[in-house]
């Protein structure tokens, strides 16, 4: 078998029929019939200028509609059979539709050709089928469907427009359909679900000279709040390019809407002053105690003498609590002397502090 012909090959032989040589001899001598060669050059002389060569290059054959493949109303039924009863095997299908002429190879040949050859794939399009979009159409249409509705027109060369009203969608849906049908870059299917709408840029967002204004000022003044961030910036008849708003969204879109963030960005270490609250004199002992005790940095910390009053106060308080509760235990013959025993003690205890 004669290898095919390059594209250079085939502008060559127009080429050598335009320059006065007999068709007959430049068919023998390539080996092409003359038929082939006219319809190259038909091509090549309808194309445009930049678009001759492009014209010659090989193209993939039409798939012709086979006249033993099935029809669309009985695939269509295979599908609706397939999303009520996706457990269905293709012999099960088959028994079904039996009274249609159709047999076990028909129906496993239109659940390959919608990709539903297996269980987990018809029941993700039942699946498909029963989680609707929310929509205004009443029909909403499956990848397995538009698929149908684009081979129709492609294979049985049915009208656009009949196709669209009997599938309920508009003209401009199914040429979207159609256009992503023919991007060859992903699966078949994959092509003709439903996509999720992306927005790729607000139209009000700020220009990116604008936001290097605001990134220039951050850079240089760390600190800097937004207002002050937005004082700074270059103006425009009296008024700062970007607004108070733009200027928050440029330091969260970058992540630096907090002042660490921006000192880090910066490559400036952070110095911040932690002022110091001094402690009220006219506070009660109880607030006063609670501020020195409080675990906040700008609070004074407890010194080892603070400290060591508080627990002897508490000691104290204590001792002097469970001294109450035994002399109301105590009765009335027994508290005099309780009380006289305790003064005794603690005068005694006083002058052994002082005196020694």
């Amino acid at each position: 078998m004669k290898p095919e012909l390059t594209t250079s090959q085939k502008v060559s032989l127009i080429q050598k029929v335009n320059a006065g040589q007999k068709v007959s001899e430049v068919c023998h001598q390539a080996q092409i019939s003359r038929k082939t060669f006219y319809k190259w050059k038909k091509r090549f002389d309808q194309a445009s200028e930049f678009e001759k060569f492009k014209a010659l290059q090989p193209q993939k054959p039409t798939q012709i509609h086979s006249p033993k493949r099935i029809q669309f109303e009985i695939e269509k039924l295979i599908l609706k059979i397939v999303s009520q009863h996706p457990e269905f095997s293709s012999h099960k299908i088959a028994e079904i539709v039996s009274d249609l002429g159709i047999g076990h190879h028909g129906v496993q040949n239109v659940l390959e050709r919608y990709s539903l050859n297996t269980y987990e794939k018809r029941l993700a399009y039942q699946k498909s089928k029963l989680e609707k979009p929310e929509t205004k159409r009443e029909k909403w249409l499956s990848a397995q469907e538009r698929l149908m509705v684009i081979e129709q027109v492609l294979r049985e060369n049915r009208p656009v427009a009949k196709v669209c009203e009997n599938f309920g969608i508009s003209r401009k849906t199914f040429y979207k359909w159609l256009k992503r049908f023919r991007d060859e870059t992903q699966e078949k299917l994959e092509r003709l679900k439903d996509r999720s709408w992306q927005l790729s840029q607000h139209p009000r967002k700020l220009a990116g000279d604008l936001e290097m204004e605001v990134l220039k000022v951050v850079k240089v003044n760390p600190a800097y709040s937004v207002h002050q961030v937005y004082q700074n910036l270059p103006q425009y008849q009296g008024r700062p390019v970007v607004g108070h708003h733009g200027v928050q969204n440029v330091l969260v879109r970058y992540g630096l809407n907090t002042m660490d963030r921006r000192y880090a960005w910066a490559g400036i270490p952070q110095t911040i002053p932690v002022p110091t609250i001094p402690i009220p004199e006219f506070a009660p002992p109880l607030e006063k105690l609670w501020w020195q005790i409080s675990p906040f940095k700008t609070i004074p910390k407890l010194s080892l003498v603070t400290i060591f009053f508080f627990f002897l106060f508490s000691a104290l308080t204590f001792a002097f609590i469970q001294w109450l509760r035994l002399l109301s235990q105590a009765g009335l013959s027994a508290a005099p002397g309780l009380v006289f025993a305790t003064t005794a003690l603690f005068f005694g205890f006083v002058f052994f502090i002082v005196f020694d």
